[in-house]
C-alpha cells in the first residue's frame, strides 16, 4: 500500500487532481454513498505535492504550535521543520501552552530564537503564549473540565480569530513537515490538503452547525493546514461565543469530538472555492520517538522518511516510550 502511495504522488499533476475531485463528487451525488477507502486513497495522493509552486513574491505567514507538556521534546523539531519547509516566510512563530513562564518554556524559545537566527531568518520572531490569553477567560472556563482534544481545536481556531497575519499554519505539536510546500498565494489561494480517513459523525456536526452540505465525500484532517483569518471569521462571526457553542453541540454527540482541520477545509471548499488548491497530505506515522531522540537518530530518521513523505505524525498512541 504504501509503495502505491508514493508512485500516484509522483503524478503530482494539478489538473489530473482537480478531475479526480470532481470525479468523487458526482459519483457521490450519483449513488448517495461515501466513497470506499481505496477510492479516497487513490483521489487523495493523485493531488499535487505542491500546487501553489514556489513563486517568491507569496505572502508572509506565521506559525501557531498549541502544545502541552507531553509534546515539548518534539516542539522544536517542529517549528523547525515548519520554518524550513515553508516557502511563505515565516514572520511569528506562537507557542500557545498552559504555562508560557515555566523555565522550560522560556528555554524553548530562546533555544528557538538562536537556532532560527543561525539560519539567516534575522526577523523571525518567537514568543509563547498562555491558552487563556488565546482563548478569552470566558471560553477558558467553558474548557476548565473538559478533554484536551477539545481544548486543542478550539485554541487553534481562537489563535488564528487574534492573529495579525494574513494566514496562520497551524501545526500539530507531534507533526513535522518534510517538504517544502507554499501555503498561501498572492491572490488568497491556498493549499488545501486532502486526508485519507473518513467520519461519518464530523459531517453530520459540520452540517448541524454550520447548515451546510460538504461539497466534496473527502475529509480534510491532515494533522497541519493553513487558516486565513479572514475565513474564520466567516466561520465564527460571534467570535468566542460562536466557538463555546460549537463545543456545546459536540459535548451533545456521542462521539464529543471536534475538528478543526476538517471543519475549516469543508467551509473554504463550499464557500471561497475559487481560492481552493488541492494537494497531497503524503502524512506517514512515525514509531519509538523516545528512542530516536535519545539515541541521537531523529535527523537521520526524518531525512529518509523526506524521500518518499511530506509530513511524519508521532502520535502518542503510537509511542512505546
Amino acid at each position: 500500500m504504501e509503495s502505491i502511495r508514493r508512485f500516484l504522488r509522483k503524478v503530482n499533476l494539478r489538473p489530473l487532481g482537480s478531475l479526480c475531485m470532481s470525479g468523487l463528487r458526482l459519483w457521490a451525488r450519483i449513488t448517495r454513498r461515501i466513497p470506499s477507502g481505496r477510492a479516497r486513497l487513490l483521489v487523495a495522493n493523485l493531488q499535487p505535492l505542491n500546487p501553489l509552486g514556489s513563486g517568491t513574491e507569496i505572502p508572509a505567514i506565521e506559525i501557531v504550535v498549541p502544545f502541552v507538556e507531553k509534546d515539548q521534546r518534539l516542539v522544536q523539531t517542529v517549528v523547525l521543520a515548519a520554518v524550513k519547509h515553508s516557502l511563505n516566510r515565516i514572520v511569528l512563530v506562537r507557542l500557545i501552552t498552559p504555562d508560557p513562564t515555566s523555565k522550560a518554556v522560556m528555554n524553548l524559545v530562546e533555544s528557538l530564537k538562536k537556532e532560527i537566527k543561525t539560519r539567516g531568518l534575522m526577523d523571525t520572531r518567537v514568543r509563547a503564549e498562555s491558552d487563556e490569553s488565546v482563548l478569552g477567560p470566558e471560553l477558558f472556563e467553558e474548557l476548565r473540565n473538559e478533554a484536551g482534544w477539545n481544548k486543542q481545536q478550539l485554541i487553534k481556531f481562537a489563535a488564528v480569530l487574534k492573529s495579525s497575519e494574513v494566514g496562520s499554519l497551524v501545526v500539530d505539536a507531534d507533526t513535522v513537515l518534510l517538504r517544502d510546500k507554499s501555503f498561501l498565494g498572492n491572490n488568497g489561494e491556498q493549499l488545501l490538503q486532502v486526508g485519507e480517513v473518513y467520519r461519518n459523525f464530523y459531517e453530520g456536526q459540520f452540517s448541524q452547525f454550520f447548515s451546510l452540505t460538504k461539497r466534496t465525500p473527502v475529509m480534510f484532517i491532515t494533522h497541519h493546514q493553513l487558516m486565513q483569518k479572514f475565513v474564520v471569521q466567516r466561520m465564527f462571526p460571534g467570535g468566542a461565543g460562536d466557538l463555546a457553542m460549537w463545543l456545546k453541540l459536540s459535548l451533545q454527540s456521542p462521539h464529543r469530538r471536534l475538528t478543526e482541520y476538517d471543519s475549516y477545509g469543508s467551509f473554504l471548499e463550499l464557500k471561497f472555492n475559487r481560492r481552493v488548491r488541492y494537494g497531497s497530505w503524503g502524512n506517514t506515522k512515525g514509531f519509538d520517538l523516545g528512542s530516536k531522540i535519545e539515541s541521537g537518530g531523529l535527523p537521520g530518521y526524518l531525512k529518509n522518511l523526506s524521500d518518499h513523505y511530506c509530513s511524519v505524525s508521532f502520535h502518542a498512541y503510537d509511542q512505546n516510550s
